[in-house]
């Protein structure tokens, strides 16, 4: 039983394996991908979020920029308008001592009268918001702070009057010591052509840092840092960053990464994310996110993928145990089918209802066993049938109608069954007890049809029948005919040893031959013989029963006075002379 239940689970086992390769390996490996791809989109969207947040903080800068642009143009062209409209001022030139008197003119006016000057503007910045917090006019020929428009500061700005001087045509941005400089050239009017401009001075807007990236420090995108630097890889804001081995990263390389050569792009360095985005007037924006900051989010889509995929192992796992054990059932099923017919139960049913594959083969198998069945049988029939005309032969040879062999049949039958044989058993052993005499056919007719008692010498021959029976029978193949050559050679031992012709003891008798020798016994006595009239039953059950331990198995003995009454009922069906039909079975 044992061994049959790892059989079955091995077919399971086999199924499990099949699901393994067929379901369970891609579902694991949807599931690692699905991790890979959500933690491949999680980061593809930092970056355009970073990128995204990034154009956004320069827009803004870009914005702030271009108002101070507007407003040094502003000064520039209340400067100039003043200046053209003083028809006293004088072309400014280099070593003219009325340059500075011409500038004092044109800030503060005549006589301290700012109505033709640009004062009016300048007061205008002095009490706009904080962004400007100075203004200065630089000019070879003021050596004073007096062109300290606001709170002066001091700075050497000769190195910015030269660049300005070769760059006269727009508004220039410098970031420096801490300070961003906006400024612009103020140039000489009434020149005839461009080669007679003169540069005679420089405007300079002194704006607060901390206003130009205000953008940058106030948005929470950035909480984990920043850099605002110029083209120069100088810092003009930042925020520091956590990670101190990231941020000497980035400050090494804040000269390389601002150049022109490196294009504005999302970069993956030192396990963060830099966008770098380039203002219009040459400043850089490198913003950062730290790969720990989404690290989360990745994780948590790796948790939700592998969770999913865990759920579906689990999901799909028992509905392969199911599907597993439904298609075992079914196999099963068919190996009992199998296993029935391989033990003569021709009878046995395989049920399975379903149309599919195993349906088919189980109602197969349900006809083939029908089929075998009814082979067997028509063979078992003609072997009956041989077996029963050979017996019956037997008996008219000895001047006998052919009952007895029918009777110890039905005889042996009863008590094989009461025995607890088996039905393929106790049909084997009813027809083969129809034999157990088949030896008589070698004995003289003179010593079986003579009456009164035998001579020591005709007993003798008669004895040798039971050799004649089983040297008949032996060779003969099948289960049916070896049980007759054990019965016609041991049907007349004795239980206690004196029978003949083996002198076989107890249990040394093969059980099928004790039971014949009881059945035979019975009807000898109740029938008439050319040696003796019938005896009465009741007088042939006490003979029997007298001789047990002795003659009998007691075992068989018992059966006999169990089903005594079933015996009786044999022997009056089939009485001496009574003509059998071919229709009558036993």
């Amino acid at each position: 039983m044992k061994r049959k239940r790892l059989k079955d689970l091995s077919i399971r086992f086999k199924l499990l394996m099949a699901y393994l390769f067929l379901v369970l390996i891609p579902t694991l490996a949807l599931g690692i991908s699905m991790s890979v791809i959500n933690t491949n989109h999680v980061i593809n969207t930092t970056k355009n979020n970073i990128s995204n947040n990034s154009k956004i903080l320069k827009n803004g800068i870009e914005t702030i920029i271009e108002n101070e642009n507007s407003n040094l143009t502003l000064l520039i062209n209340d400067f100039g308008y003043n200046q053209v409209l003083s028809d006293n001022l004088p072309k400014m030139a280099s070593g003219d001592k009325q340059a500075e008197e011409n500038l004092r003119t044109a800030i503060y006016g005549t006589n301290g009268n700012s109505g033709d000057s640009i004062s009016g503007t300048i007061d205008y910045f002095k009490t706009s918001d904080n962004t400007i917090y100075n203004l200065r006019i630089y000019t070879p020929y003021v050596t004073t702070q007096t062109f300290n428009i606001l709170d002066p500061i001091d700075e050497n700005l000769e190195d910015i009057y030269q660049y300005c001087k070769a760059h006269t045509g727009s508004n220039q941005w410098l970031f420096g010591s801490g300070k961003i400089l906006a400024y612009r050239a103020l140039v000489s009017f009434g020149a005839s052509n461009v080669e007679d401009i003169d540069v005679i001075g420089m405007l300079c807007m002194e704006i607060k840092p901390e206003f130009v990236a205000a953008p940058l420090s106030s948005s929470s995108f950035l909480d984990n840092g920043y850099y605002l630097v110029n083209d120069q890889g100088l810092v003009i804001s930042h925020r520091k960053i956590a990670n101190e081995a990231i941020e000497q990263t980035i400050t090494e390389n804040l000269k390389t990464y601002s150049s022109k050569e490196h294009k504005d792009e999302t970069l993956f360095v030192s396990n963060c994310f830099i966008c770098k985005e380039t203002l219009s007037n040459g400043w850089v924006i490198f913003s950062y996110v730290d790969f720990e900051t989404i690290s989360g989010n990745v994780w948590t889509n790796r948790i939700i993928a592998f969770s999913i995929t865990i759920v579906s192992f689990i999901f799909t796992t028992i509905l392969a145990i199911i599907a597993s054990k439904y298609l075992t059932a079914k196999i099963v099923n068919l190996k009992k089918g199998a296993e029935a017919i391989f033990n003569n139960n021709y009878d046995y049913l395989i049920n399975e209802d379903s149309q599919d594959e195993i349906g088919a083969v189980a109602s197969s198998f349900n006809m083939m066993a029908a089929k075998v069945k009814k082979t067997l049988q028509d063979m078992v029939d003609t072997q009956d049938n041989i077996s029963e005309s050979f017996a019956e032969i037997l008996e008219s040879k000895s001047g006998q109608s052919g009952h007895h062999v029918k009777r110890v049949a039905e005889y042996s039958a009863i008590l094989a069954t009461e025995l607890g044989y088996s039905p393929q058993e106790v049909h084997d052993i009813s027809i083969a007890s129809m034999l157990h005499d088949v030896g008589k056919i070698m004995i003289p007719n003179s010593i079986l049809d003579k009456p009164g008692k035998l001579t020591e010498e005709e007993f003798a021959i008669m004895k040798q029948h039971v050799v004649y029976g089983e040297a008949i029978l032996k060779d003969v193949k099948g289960t049916i005919m070896q049980m007759a050559s054990t019965i016609a050679s041991c049907h007349h031992e004795r239980w206690d040893g004196k029978g003949y012709v083996k002198g076989l003891k107890g249990d040394e008798i093969p059980a099928i031959a004790q039971l014949v020798s009881v059945a035979d016994v019975f009807d000898a006595l109740v029938s008439l013989r050319s040696y003796k009239p019938p005896w009465s039953f009741e007088n042939a059950k006490e003979e029997i029963i007298r001789c047990s331990g002795t003659q009998f198995s007691p075992r068989i003995v018992e059966a006999f006075k169990k089903t005594y009454d079933q015996l009786v009922e044999v022997a009056k069906k089939y009485p001496d002379g009574h003509q059998i039909d071919e229709t009558d079975h036993f």
